[in-house]
């Protein structure tokens, strides 16, 4: 919310200046929209996903040391009921790809 005021905050610096090379200001408002707007969608997608596969690591290398069960498996069987619907699933389906992504780069080196 802090980051959206500020950007908010900012558009009419950069929206209503006569030129757009005209002082500091102006490059100093495109720069601080562009980070503050990267950063939170960064902040709000990356780290999440990051979260999950940290947090699930350990049961998946015992699930798999038991008995050599599927990822899919494990990642089902995981599944907090109590969590609220649908946002549990969309952050897992996020760190699944992170994870496929993770070892397509492991694999191309």
């Amino acid at each position: 919310m802090t980051s959206c005021t500020t950007i908010f905050g900012l558009l009419p610096l950069v929206l209503f200046s006569e030129y757009t090379d005209a002082n500091i200001w102006n490059a100093l408002g495109f720069a601080l929209i562009g980070g503050l707007a990267s950063s939170t969608v960064f902040a709000l997608s990356v780290t999440p996903a990051v979260y999950l596969l940290f947090e699930r690591q350990p049961e998946r290398k015992r699930l798999l040391a038991a008995g050599g069960v599927d990822v899919a498996v494990v990642a089902g069987a995981m599944r907090d009921p109590n969590a609220r619907s649908g946002w549990r699933e969309r952050m897992q389906h996020v760190g699944r790809l992170v994870a496929g992504l993770l070892r397509w780069w492991k694999e191309r080196r």
